[in-house]
């Protein structure tokens, strides 16, 4: 029984460590993000995902960019697919990630004063903490109008809680997504013993933030 134990516990500590290891290589790789974002023109391959389409041109959303990034650590040399959609009568971003065949998507919001807002239908999108005015909630496994709904009701409280409203994009997509990765990574290596922190992040925190609207994260504060 000891016996059972010990192994239970050996390999729970080695998947910390792996947890660990990759969180700081991810961190590492990611903190100069301009060589891992390729931009592409690949519209054939949206031919995959009609409801998305579909539905974001129902919403009054335009394909804006296509990009392949390759920021997957472990992956093999595998990159993530990216295409980004714009709402200019919302200055509102839909965002859709796809890898073999996983897949998730998320609205992102830039708001005045440099405050920011991203709605994710995965939980993974929490597994590294924020700078300050950065925000993020994720309801794992939403559908795109309860993701929409739940960002749409975030940004009014955003508006009487902070006072600031959506504003039009200042950079093309892709220097936007490239100056938010890094000032993340920035953020993240300026914590106190970050890279021990990892595990912790992904492990815990990243569940106990999980499916909570960020209203209810704030006035918890």
């Amino acid at each position: 029984m000891n016996y059972l134990v010990y192994a239970v516990a050996a390999v729970a500590l080695l998947y910390v460590v792996l947890v660990t290891v990759v969180m700081v290589l991810s961190v590492r790789k990611m903190r100069q993000p301009e060589g891992l974002l390729e931009t592409v023109n690949e519209p054939q391959r949206l031919d995959a995902f009609p409801e998305v389409v579909e539905w974001a041109d129902a919403q009054g959303f335009e394909l804006n960019s296509q990009f392949l990034f390759d920021g997957l650590v472990g992956a093999g040399g595998m990159k993530m697919a990216v295409e980004g959609w714009f709402n200019p009568s919302r200055n509102l971003f839909l965002m859709y990630y796809h890898v073999q065949n996983k897949r998730y998507f998320e609205f992102i919001s830039g708001l005045e004063g440099g405050y920011s807002l991203a709605s994710s239908c995965s939980k993974d999108s929490l597994s590294l903490p924020f700078p300050e005015k950065v925000f993020c909630q994720a309801f794992d496994g939403a559908s795109l109008d309860e993701l929409f709904d739940a960002h749409l009701k975030a940004l009014k409280f955003f508006e009487t809680h902070f006072g600031v409203k959506a504003v039009a994009p200042d950079l093309p997509l892709r220097s936007l997504i490239t100056r938010s990765i890094s000032k993340q990574m920035n953020y993240v290596q300026g914590l106190p013993f970050w890279y021990l922190r990892g595990a912790w992040w992904h492990l815990v925190r990243r569940r106990q933030l999980a499916n909570k609207s960020i209203i209810d994260v704030i006035q918890n504060l």
